[in-house]
C-alpha cells in the first residue's frame, strides 16, 4: 500500500502552509485539499513555495492511490491534527472498530447497491471505511453538527472521489431521507435541552434510545441499524421495547476491554432491524482481544452471526 507516500507528501505540503501562512494544522489540511481540487495553490505564497507545493502535488498526481490508501493516510493526517489543536483522538472510532463496521455491512447486504446514513458522521471516517470494504456502490449521508468536522468530512470525501451528503446540525434534528442501513459511533449522555418527543414526554433523557426513536424513521422497513454504543446500552431501561416499538435488536459484539482504559465500561456493536421479529434471541460474540489468531476466529463467528441474522428474516 501506498499510504505513507500519500501521507509524507500532504504532510509536507500542509506544514508548508503553516511556515508560510501560520495556519494550523487543520486548516493547513483543508487548504492544500482546496490547491488539489481546484489545481492551484494560495496566492499570498512565495515563489519559492509554490514551486515547492507544484512539485510536491505532482508526485501526488503521478501516483494511483486506492481510496482506501487515500482514508488510511487521511487518517494518519488529522491524528497530527487533533494532537496540534489539543484535541482527542477518541473523536475518530479506531480502525478495529471500522473494519468491524464494515464487516458486518458488508455481509448483511452482499453485493448490492446502498443507502447508508452515519448519524455521528465526526470527520467521516467510519462511513468511508464502510463504504470502501463494499463491493457495490453506496450512497452516503451524514449528520455532524461541528463546522470543522463537516468541513474536514467534505474535503476527505473529495479526496476519496466519494460523493456524500452532509446535513449541518444536531442528530436529532429531522431529516427526511430514507437509507438502508443507519451506523454510528455514539455519545452517551443525558440530554437536557427539552424535545418533541414521545420518549423525552416519557421521562427518557438517554442519548441514544433518543437518537434511535427519531432516526429509525429514515431506516426502510426491513432495514438495519448497526451502531457502536456503551456496554450499559441494555441496561438503561427496564424493557428497551417498551421505549422503542417497531425495532428488534438481533446482535451484540462485545468489544475487547483492552481497548479502553482500565474502569471504563467498555464498548459494543450493536446490530438491530426496523422489524418486529417474534421469539428472537439475542446473539452476543465477545471479543477477547485483537490478537491475529483471536481476530481471526471472532471474523469467522461474526460471519456465521450476520448469517444466521439473515437468514431469520
Amino acid at each position: 500500500m501506498k499510504t505513507d507516500l500519500y501521507f509524507d507528501i500532504f504532510d509536507q505540503a500542509t506544514m508548508l502552509y503553516y511556515e508560510e501562512l501560520r495556519l494550523d494544522y487543520f486548516e493547513g489540511f483543508l487548504q492544500v485539499t482546496k490547491d488539489l481540487i481546484n489545481g492551484e495553490v494560495h496566492s499570498r505564497l512565495s515563489e519559492q513555495a509554490e514551486r515547492k507545493l507544484k512539485d510536491l502535488y505532482g508526485i501526488l498526481e503521478s501516483e494511483d492511490f486506492s481510496k482506501e490508501e487515500v482514508r488510511l493516510a487521511i487518517e494518519l493526517l488529522l491524528t497530527k491534527a487533533f494532537k496540534d489543536a489539543d484535541l482527542s483522538i477518541g473523536m475518530m472510532t479506531p480502525d478495529t472498530i471500522n473494519y468491524l463496521m464494515a464487516t458486518i455491512i458488508s455481509e448483511l447486504f452482499p453485493d448490492q447497491n446502498l443507502r447508508i446514513l452515519d448519524t455521528a458522521l465526526g470527520t467521516g471516517n467510519l462511513l468511508y471505511c464502510i463504504s470502501n470494504h463494499l463491493s457495490e456502490e453506496a450512497e452516503l449521508i451524514g449528520i455532524e453538527r461541528q463546522e470543522r468536522l463537516v468541513k474536514v468530512a467534505e474535503a476527505a470525501a473529495e479526496l476519496m472521489n466519494n460523493e456524500i451528503t452532509i446535513y449541518f446540525q444536531d442528530a436529532l434534528q429531522a431529516i427526511y431521507d430514507v437509507v438502508d442501513v443507519m451506523v454510528g459511533d455514539l455519545d452517551a449522555y443525558e440530554v437536557t435541552v427539552p424535545l418533541n418527543s414521545p420518549l423525552y414526554q416519557r421521562g427518557v433523557r438517554y442519548f441514544p434510545y433518543l437518537l434511535l426513536e427519531e432516526r429509525v424513521k429514515n431506516i426502510r422497513e426491513g432495514g438495519y441499524f448497526v451502531l457502536v454504543v456503551e456496554n450499559d446500552f441494555l441496561t438503561k431501561s427496564k424493557d428497551l421495547y417498551e421505549n422503542l416499538e417497531g425495532i428488534t435488536l438481533l446482535g451484540m459484539v462485545v468489544l475487547p476491554k483492552s481497548m479502553f482504559q482500565k474502569g471504563y465500561i467498555g464498548k459494543s456493536i450493536i446490530i438491530g432491524t426496523k422489524a418486529r421479529r417474534k421469539n428472537h434471541d439475542l446473539m452476543v460474540l465477545e471479543i477477547p482481544d485483537f490478537s491475529k489468531e483471536n481476530l481471526r476466529i471472532s471474523i469467522s463467528k461474526l460471519k456465521f452471526m450476520i448469517k444466521k441474522i439473515s437468514e431469520e428474516k
